[in-house]
């Protein structure tokens, strides 16, 4: 975590219309709006001479969208730190329910 030592980290789970909101929040130095585009690249660090590879960030990003969702960042409460927010569509239980079937359905080959 670059948020140093005394940071405060809040998670939260919640539902936003036909998705699941994922949110991490900490009271850090947070990143300016002009570079958060740039901190979702790969081997991208920020100003901070905090540990790191610079991967954190781009791997949440590509793992949301394998699962239809979206990465997005954003300034903490009160300006300060920083918010990383991942949205994933919700799979209703029928849709589920309706995959397993059409895969139990299927034909095997050899």
């Amino acid at each position: 975590m670059h948020a140093g030592r005394a940071a405060v980290v809040t998670v939260r789970v919640l539902p936003q219309g036909r998705d699941a909101v994922l949110e991490v929040e900490d009271n850090g130095p947070g990143i300016p709006a002009p570079a958060r585009a740039g901190a979702v690249r790969r081997f991208r660090r920020g100003e901070a001479a905090a540990p790191g590879m610079g991967l954190g960030l781009p791997v949440a990003q590509e793992i949301a969208g394998l699962f239809g969702g979206t990465l997005t960042l954003a300034e903490g409460a009160g300006g300060r730190g920083l918010r990383a927010r991942i949205s994933l569509p919700v799979i209703s239980k029928a849709a589920t329910a309706q995959e397993s079937d059409a895969i139990d359905m299927k034909p095997l080959q050899s």
